[in-house]
């Protein structure tokens, strides 16, 4: 048996507001569990260029928009699925548990928190039940799956689903009984803590507006809760100094708020966020990264329009560059956008363009020219873009041409 305790947490935690928003779980040992080398821990997630994708599907086939978060899902993952050889018991936590003689056990028969194969128990509860509902996955994105049916004459995805754990946003066709019966199905399977439709909502950190056509992602409301602080003027004077300890601590904070914001809405502050990156323990670099954060709270309603086009002629559009040994370290910054576009962008009267992807970091190889960090950018934008391109060709048409047959895939993403 395993022992447990209750871990109790503030939701508002992170928002600047005096309310409090309670929340108690129990949680198990898990680092202690009998069986911990011998379980399957895997569980996908819904990758950056799938969740583009996904909005870019649902504006472009005119889907109603939806976004929800499962209550308790981890509760909801058979342990019989790990196939223990003995059951598991959890000790009470030390408050006790209310009808229970102290000394009593509880049998574990779904995923506890805590547990490494929770969310994996989680994962095949949801999706077993899209499959069986007849629901793709994606070869190259496992939590991102796509229902077609034929509309008007035409096979056409007429649901699509992200998944980030117990986080969901998707679209679906009310012109499709297919796709009602799959919503309802998804409904009545699983209790929502929270279901939207076609509103601004909030997945994952992310505000995801909707408008006629297009749909808006920003981090506004991430953006607004940060706070940056200020550098005493005996630091900054001096930026060679060493940070102090606190200063370290405020320093790790400051960049994950940085990354998390690069990585997900803002590649407008990659290069930047690139920079400071090294591995630097002074001043400088504290306000260095400052810098970028006040730059991101300044244009906090930045963000990523995905607007309604002709997937069928869609075009991939890439771009690359790189800033030749502008680091500290004489390391070269390179990055790549890459961009969903209608054909008329290739006229002089320009087309629609939505970004799906991008990255900017420093090039791992010292170049000794431009030429070199660009043509090393300029590669790794090319395998991104063809990556982009098979999650964007298969989504909406189910190609058979990068379809993999079930005898010819390796075990792992079978069952993935």
């Amino acid at each position: 048996f395993l022992a447990s305790r209750v871990c109790y947490r503030d939701k508002n935690a992170a928002k600047q507001t005096d309310e409090v928003a309670a929340k108690a779980r129990i949680v198990a040992r898990g680092d202690r569990d009998p069986d911990l080398l011998a379980l399957r821990r895997d569980a996908p997630t819904m990758t950056r260029t799938g969740f583009y994708v996904v909005l870019n599907i649902i504006a472009s086939f005119n889907m109603i928009m939806f976004g929800g978060d499962i209550a308790g899902a981890f509760m909801q993952g058979l342990q019989e699925l790990a196939q223990r050889e003995l059951p598991l018991f959890l000790t009470q936590p030390r408050e006790g548990l209310p009808g229970l003689h102290p000394l009593q056990l509880l049998l574990v028969v779904r995923g506890v928190f805590g547990l490494a194969n929770s969310p994996r128990l989680w994962w095949r509860s949801l999706r077993d039940m899209f499959r069986k509902l007849g629901a793709k996955q994606l070869s190259l994105d496992r939590a991102v799956f796509v229902l077609y049916d034929i509309v008007a004459g035409i096979l056409r995805p007429v649901v699509i689903v992200g998944v980030h754990v117990d986080d969901l946003i998707g679209g679906y066709s009310h012109e499709s009984p297919k796709a009602r019966q799959m919503i309802k199905q998804l409904k009545d399977t699983f209790k929502f803590g929270q279901w939207q439709e076609n509103e601004d909502m909030i997945y994952c950190g992310k505000n995801v507006t909707l408008k006629p056509g297009e749909i808006f992602v920003s981090q506004k409301m991430f953006t607004e809760n940060i706070t940056v602080p200020s550098i005493p003027k005996s630091r900054s004077a001096d930026p060679s100094q060493k940070l102090m300890p606190a200063e370290i601590t405020e320093r790790l904070s400051a960049r994950g708020s940085m990354n998390w914001l690069v990585g997900q809405t803002r590649p407008d502050l990659g290069a930047s966020a690139a920079l400071c990156k090294g591995s630097n323990q002074d001043v400088r670099s504290l306000m260095d990264i400052l810098a970028v954060l006040k730059e991101a709270v300044k244009t906090k309603t930045a963000g990523n329009w995905i607007r309604k086009m002709d997937l069928w002629s869609s075009l991939i559009l890439i771009f690359s560059d790189a800033s030749w040994a502008n680091a500290e370290d004489l390391s070269s910054i390179g990055g790549y956008l890459i961009f969903l576009a209608s054909p008329d962008v290739l006229k002089p009267e320009g087309g629609c363009i939505n970004l799906v992807e991008w990255r900017s970091a420093k090039v791992k190889r010292k170049c000794k020219s431009t030429l070199t960090a660009e043509t090393i950018a300029m590669e790794a934008a090319l395998d991104a873009g063809l990556h982009v391109r098979t999650i964007v060709a298969e989504a909406p048409y189910r190609l058979s041409l990068i379809h993999i047959s079930e005898p010819t895939r390796r075990r792992g993403m079978a069952d993935c």
